[in-house]
Parts: C-alpha cells; sequence; structure tokens
C-alpha cells in the first residue's frame, strides 16, 4: 500500500457515477485497499442520502447526464462544507476550470 492509499485506509468512501460499472469497479479496488466504499448511480439519491449520512470522501464522476458535477457540489455545499471531494472524468477535456476547483474545495481530478 502507498502513502496515498494510506491515507485515505479506514476512511468512508461514497463513489457517484451514473455507470454501475465504474462504481462496482471503483468500489471493489477501494475495498481491496481496506477502504470502506459504496456506490450510488443516481447523483439526485446520493445527495439525498448525503443530507442524513457522513462520509470522509466522496469521488464524483463529472458528467452525469442528469446533473454535472459542479451542480452536484454546489448543492451538497448548501448542507456540507467539509466532505472532501475527488473528481473523476473520462476525457481531459470535461476537467473543470480552476475557479471551479477553487470554489467547491475539489481535493483532486482524475481521469
Amino acid at each position: 500500500m502507498n502513502d496515498f492509499e494510506n491515507i485515505f485506509k479506514g476512511m468512508k468512501v461514497l463513489v457517484v457515477d451514473d455507470e454501475q460499472k465504474v462504481v462496482d469497479d471503483t468500489v471493489q479496488k477501494l475495498e481491496f485497499e481496506e477502504i470502506n466504499a459504496y456506490g450510488i448511480i443516481n447523483p439526485e439519491e446520493a445527495l439525498e442520502h448525503l443530507k442524513t449520512n457522513t462520509v470522509d470522501l466522496i469521488i464524483l464522476d463529472w458528467r452525469m447526464p442528469s446533473i454535472t458535477g459542479d451542480v452536484f457540489i454546489e448543492r451538497l455545499r448548501e448542507f456540507d462544507m467539509n466532505t472532501m471531494i475527488i473528481l473523476q472524468t473520462g476525457m481531459a477535456k470535461d476537467l473543470p476550470p480552476l475557479e471551479t476547483v477553487r470554489k467547491y474545495s475539489i481535493q483532486r481530478i482524475y481521469f
């Protein structure tokens, strides 16, 4: 286990992505590294879930058909300013502008 993975060991992580395979693969990888992870494929359901359940980290797809990452984060930040967020996207051209990263306190971006 490398230092990055050690940081997250034991954390509670929510994976939000509209593709079930991405959620399943990400959760499986995190669990292999002894990170408590689960996923939700509907971003609206994830937001409702987060109103009454806390997590340490959200791994969030930036481009989903029903809601974009920036809208998800904006709505999340209305009631939760502390949860760390890592964005993931399948395409580098979909990366958010730096102003958005700073505005919503996004910790990391992967593509």
